[in-house]
Order: C-alpha cells, then structure tokens, then sequence
C-alpha cells in the first residue's frame, strides 16, 4: 500500500508529510550560486535519533526545525483532509 503525500502548508512546492509521520522533499529543479539548473531528485527525511526526533526544513538558506506532529499539523489546516 502506498503512501498518501501532503503538502506541508508554508512549505508546498519543497516539502510534504505522509499519515505515517514521514516527510520528504519534492523533486525540483533549482538554479545554484553559478545560475546553472540543476535537478534536485525528492527524497524521505531521516529523522534525527534521540527521544525527540525532529527534521531541519530548509528553503533560500533559511533552516526551520520541526517536530513530525507538527508537521502533520500543519498539513491538516486549511481542508488539505
């Protein structure tokens, strides 16, 4: 059975969360520090080890740290059910 991806809201176009807890990047295609595109294949998030695990989002060199709850959260609001 496959997953059911969301977008993650503030983050759609970079990130979405599965029912499941787990959050991978999209595939994107983006233009580095040179101005040449390059293609950026999507991927799962490792989650940090500890008790409370958590994953580093990041987009235009800003970096937010999240708990997967609240990332699930976040991709409930707004009728994204």
């Amino acid at each position: 059975m496959s997953e059911l991806w969301r977008p993650i809201d503030g983050w759609v176009g970079f990130y979405e969360v599965s029912p499941r807890g787990r959050v991978r990047s999209v595939a994107r295609v983006i233009v580095d520090r040179n101005g040449h595109r390059r293609r950026v294949p999507g991927r799962v998030l490792k989650l940090s080890d500890g008790p409370s695990q958590h994953c580093t989002l990041a987009r235009s060199g800003v970096r937010q740290t999240f708990y997967p709850r609240a990332i699930g959260a976040l991709s409930n609001t707004k009728g994204n059910r």
